[in-house]
């Protein structure tokens, strides 16, 4: 299994997945409303700032970056939070991108399964 690090988004990468995620949500949009292209990316951003209100540092999400351990290289991002339910802590994987040139090489599955064993 591919080796990768998990760790705290800084504030500049959090900008750069604000930007991403939104992109790739906005296109989720415009097919599933029929919206524009530009309406799509509005209500996405909004949406984002609304449910991170205190950006990477907003209570009860984490916001990690993906790392290649052996090159240290950024290869994506992930984007959890914790819920709890009647007493019971739920965690929810929100997001989750490996950027293109880093795909089919088992980093998504190998980020899945560190934070499964961190949580």
């Amino acid at each position: 299994m591919m080796k990768i690090l998990l760790r705290k988004m800084t504030p500049c990468e959090f900008e750069n997945f604000c930007a991403c995620s939104a992109k790739a949500y906005a296109a989720d949009l415009q097919n599933d409303e029929g919206i524009s292209e530009q309406e799509a990316l509005a209500q996405a951003l909004q949406e984002l700032k609304s449910e991170l209100p205190q950006g990477a540092d907003t209570p009860g999400h984490c916001l990690m970056m993906v790392a290649n351990r052996q090159s240290g290289d950024v290869v994506g991002f992930l984007w959890y939070l914790y819920e709890f339910t009647e007493g019971v802590k739920q965690v929810f994987l929100s997001d989750i991108l490996i950027y293109e040139t880093e795909r089919r090489k088992g980093f998504a599955t190998a980020a899945k399964s560190t934070l499964a064993r961190t949580i």
